[in-house]
């Protein structure tokens, strides 16, 4: 990940609104899954592959003002890994609530 400028952030302890994002696409991807009936292992990934493509190839997001993830990739410069300067990777200590 840090190859290509990617860096973990991890969300905040009682604090979902941060999660919005992928928990959406989980809810994107398992109503989409109640709809298959993939019987093994590559038909799963079959299916698996096609939503991705569907994802982020051909559905426009509310969010991305109706783009799709790869338009708002390829035009947006600073999402590019091959622009953005390449940190050292470094691990931080999680903090543990307790209740």
């Amino acid at each position: 990940m840090a190859l290509h400028g990617i860096t973990q952030k991890n969300g905040k302890p009682f604090k979902p609104t941060t999660q919005g994002k992928i928990e959406r696409f989980w809810q994107t991807l398992a109503k989409h899954l109640r709809t298959q009936h993939p019987a093994t292992l590559t038909e799963l990934q079959h299916v698996l592959d096609t939503f991705r493509d569907y994802y982020n190839h051909q559905r426009p997001h509310r969010g991305i003002n109706r783009k799709t993830p790869a338009h708002a990739y390829q035009v947006e410069k600073r999402l590019n890994p091959h622009s953005v300067r390449v940190q050292p990777f470094t691990m931080s200590r999680d903090i543990t609530w307790s209740g």
